[in-house]
């Protein structure tokens, strides 16, 4: 039988423009859900220390190359937690999602 425990889940956000603006949308909302989570952001390795700088405020980064391949695999290579989720950076959680991550996760 199941038993259900809370499980470890981060989120990384993948950061093609190394807008410190999408970061902070996603960051944002996904904090308003889930105020504890553990989040990182993946930027590309071009981006300019103003953007690296603002992003460094609202979570830690991590440089990929200038492929999205190479952004998920940096992610990949630096989890913030056992389970991760990748989102773009820009997106939009509503409240919603806390429902359907508990039965994704339960599956």
């Amino acid at each position: 039988m199941y038993e259900y425990q809370d499980l470890d889940y981060g989120y990384v956000i993948i950061t093609p423009e190394n807008n410190p603006d999408f970061v902070k949308i996603t960051v944002g909302s996904i904090k308003n859900i889930f105020p504890y989570a553990k989040i990182i952001a993946i930027t590309r390795n071009d981006i300019d220390h103003v953007a690296e700088n603002k992003i460094k405020q609202i979570c830690p980064v991590f440089k990929g190359e200038n492929t999205y391949t190479s952004l998920i695999t940096e992610g990949i290579k630096n989890p913030p937690s056992e389970w991760n989720l990748h989102v773009m950076a820009g997106t939009h959680f509503e409240n919603k999602i806390q429902k359907k991550l508990k039965f994704l996760f339960q599956q």
